[in-house]
C-alpha cells in the first residue's frame, strides 16, 4: 500500500500536466482557452494574456477536439509546443 502511495506521489509532482484544473476561456477567439492549475487567480489570468488569450470566464474542461489551447498556466506560462523541454 505504502508503494501505491509513494507512485501517485510522485506521478503527481512530476508531470504538471497532470495537475490542470480548469481552463480559461479567451474572448473573440471561439473554442479557444488556457489551460490552468490550482485556484483561479490574478496571476495566472495574466499569464494566460501573456499567451494571448483575454479571459472571459473559466470553464472545467477544455478536452473536446475542437478546443484549441494556447498554453498550459502550470507556473510561467508555456506555449504547448514548448511544454516538452520544461518537463
Amino acid at each position: 500500500m505504502k508503494a501505491v502511495i509513494l507512485v501517485l506521489l510522485t506521478l503527481s509532482l512530476m508531470s504538471p500536466s497532470l495537475k490542470a484544473d480548469g481552463c480559461y476561456i479567451c474572448q473573440g477567439s471561439p473554442n479557444t482557452y488556457v489551460k490552468f492549475s490550482g485556484n483561479d487567480s490574478f496571476e495566472k489570468r495574466k499569464e494566460a494574456e501573456k499567451c494571448g488569450c483575454k479571459v472571459g470566464g473559466t470553464t472545467g474542461s477544455c478536452n473536446a477536439a475542437n478546443y484549441k489551447v494556447l498554453c498550459s498556466v502550470l507556473g510561467p506560462a508555456v506555449p504547448l509546443e514548448f511544454a516538452w523541454i520544461v518537463r
